[in-house]
């Protein structure tokens, strides 16, 4: 049973009172807890707060695991082509040209990666949106999934700038 007492002053007041009452209507109902309402809501979406903090560690762990493979990828790509980078330095390309190829390239591994990732995310949300919250289209911040977007942008387009062992 449930009983819900709306109060103008401090909640934890009335407990003695309400044990008053219920116990002078029925004997026999043993009240286990009182708690105020924002107490109730709380512990009802604590498991959602759980969830919803190991998520985030999650994806920050991945975040950090894809960075630091596409490091390596990028990096082992500038490794191979060192042979060309000096060829082209010795044959009169300026150090800035070849910033621009490499970082071309890095670029456009980013841009080929976004344009796959950034639909299949707004698919993905909208789809477990429907499935937790019917009538719900997901994604209603536009902004983690711009900035999550720039963030990995941002990665990619200075990793191969990092200085190398």
């Amino acid at each position: 049973m449930t009983l819900l007492l709306r109060t103008t002053s401090n909640p934890t007041g009335y407990v003695s009172a309400v044990r008053y009452v219920v116990r002078k209507i029925d004997p026999a109902i043993a009240l286990r807890g009182i708690n105020t309402l924002e107490e109730e809501v709380a512990d009802s979406i604590a498991i959602v707060r759980i969830m919803g903090i190991l998520m985030g560690i999650f994806g920050v762990v991945a975040l950090a695991l894809s960075s630091l493979g596409v490091y390596g990828v990028l990096s082992e790509s500038v490794a191979q082509r060192t042979h060309e980078i000096g060829i082209r330095l010795a044959l009169g390309a300026k150090p800035r040209d070849l910033l621009k190829l490499i970082l071309g390239q890095a670029l456009k591994l980013t841009g080929i990666g976004l344009v796959i990732a950034v639909p299949c995310a707004v698919a993905i949300s909208r789809a477990m949106a429907s499935r937790f919250r019917p009538g719900e289209r997901g994604f209603h911040d536009s902004g983690r999934i711009h900035g999550a977007a720039i963030t990995r942008g941002a990665r990619r387009r200075l990793s191969p700038c990092a200085p190398r062992d």
